[in-house]
């Protein structure tokens, strides 16, 4: 960590922000608890979180004067207001190789004059930086490297910030801009004000291992500043950006080919089980999450969304100790629609994902289709999953176990339950694929009487 730490230089660029009229105030980058935070009422919600994903927050300190609006621990806060005048700066070293990461800006809450109070609007402003498109340095770009996020609304800040950067060594060609749409917020640090979020997060390691141990050093591999000017600018003064022009999703080829093969899948996945006196439910999927800016000018709450995924669920449904399902689809990682794919179910009060499975090799996608698709020479590019409670098993080998806990671990068995997909980063367009080109997952609830 010596070597990171002096090309951080921390010191050298705040003594360059101080001589440039800011006052920098250094936060911590720390992880999210989701289900911690829930439970001790902190959040009314879980976000639909994927499961055992790793997800880090900035904590970004108040203005000079200000305090923090939610402080998890003392003196940190994942939430923040935002002055049209002020910048934030993320600097550090992005995670070992995976299949995809990306850091985004949100609004989290917006203030409704109507009802008096806050709604969680928890929605992307535009698209995030991944790891095809974050601007690193070093000899393993972008995994392992240096890189700075400057986050402004406002041009002339930037451009200041900018230059207190590279004089106090950065490399200009690591430096990227996240814009903050102030035709889009609220900006300002008083009541009324916007409340804002950046997400951290980062899937499919190529060494566990190795994501582990920088997850567990975040705060040492990445640094945040909040930089602030000693003088405020007056409206006249402000450069504000505009909103930021979106990476187009899509490239027009779709999986459609693959229909006869997936209906072939469906009959046989009901043959195998009915034939046993398993009597089945049928579950399809509609897109679930919209896109953030979409959502906003509706009110809607997004979750914290991504514009660099394609979102899928079912409706919701019970599964009991007498229960379990298969979930089945088309491994679009297979066909190149998505670099990272995951299927988890969740608890519907909550909003919660305690357990699910995802496309990488050790999880066994690829082949998990053959025993049904004998012979068929299109049979890796699908893949079949299998889960049900954790007391009693109605399966020997299930793919996962949902756990009936009574904290947000988990989902009582008498609540409802749905389960959501998840597709990352189609590497044409360097964004998320589109449900119009994809042939949607499924999902099928098996069920057997049992003494009550």
């Amino acid at each position: 960590m010596k070597e990171q730490q002096e090309e951080l230089n921390l010191e050298g660029l705040m003594k360059e922000l101080k001589n440039e009229g800011f006052i920098p105030q250094q936060g911590i980058v720390g992880h999210a608890v989701i289900f911690e935070s829930v439970d001790n009422s902190y959040f009314p919600n879980c976000f639909d979180n994927n499961a055992d994903a790793r997800y880090v927050v900035t904590n970004i300190p108040p203005p000079p004067g200000e305090k923090n609006l939610l402080p998890i621990q003392e003196g940190e806060s994942a939430l923040f207001r935002m002055r049209p005048d002020e910048a934030i700066i993320l600097l550090g070293t992005t995670p070992p190789e995976c299949e995809y990461f990306s850091i985004t800006p949100y609004i989290y809450e917006r203030y409704f004059e109507k009802d008096l109070r806050f709604h969680e609007v928890f929605n992307s402003l535009h698209d995030p930086k991944n790891n095809m498109t974050l601007k690193t340095s070093g000899p393993d770009k972008p995994f392992n490297a240096f890189t700075v996020i400057i986050f402004s609304p406002d041009r002339g800040i930037k451009n200041k910030v900018l230059q207190c950067l590279i004089n106090a060594g950065y490399d200009v060609k690591a430096i990227n801009l996240s814009r903050i749409p102030s035709s889009v917020l609220r900006m300002g640090v008083d009541f009324e004000n916007d409340i804002m979020m950046c997400l951290y997060r980062f899937y499919g390691p190529a060494n566990e291992e190795l994501l582990v141990d920088y997850y567990d050093e975040i705060g040492i591999n990445l640094k945040v500043l909040r930089v602030t000017p000693e003088s405020p600018l007056k409206p006249d003064e402000l450069d504000p950006y505009g909103m930021p022009n979106l990476r187009v999703r899509g490239t027009g080829i779709t999986e459609m080919d693959l229909m006869p093969v997936m209906e072939k899948l469906r009959q046989s996945i009901l043959d195998n089980y009915e034939k046993l006196g398993w009597k089945a439910t049928e579950y399809t999927t509609d897109q679930w999450l919209e896109e953030g800016l979409q959502a906003l000018q509706a009110n809607k709450n997004m979750f914290g969304e991504n514009r660099d995924v394609a979102y899928m669920c079912t409706k919701s449904f019970t599964m009991y100790d007498n229960e379990f399902i298969v979930i089945y689809g088309v491994n679009h990682t297979q066909t190149e629609k998505a670099a990272y794919c995951s299927a988890v179910v969740y608890g519907k009060e909550y909003y919660n994902g305690v357990k699910g499975s995802n496309s990488m090799p050790e999880n066994n996608w690829k082949g998990s289709a053959d025993e049904y698709l004998p012979g068929e020479g299109s049979a890796d590019n699908f893949f079949v999953l299998t889960a049900c409670r954790d007391n009693p098993q109605p399966l020997e080998n299930p793919s996962f176990v949902v756990p009936t806990n009574i904290d947000t671990q988990g989902v009582q068995k008498y609540k409802p339950i749905f389960v959501g997909f998840r597709n990352y980063l189609e590497k044409a367009t360097k964004s998320g694929p589109i449900p119009e080109e994809m042939i949607s997952p499924r999902v099928i609830k098996f069920s057997k009487p049992m003494y009550p």
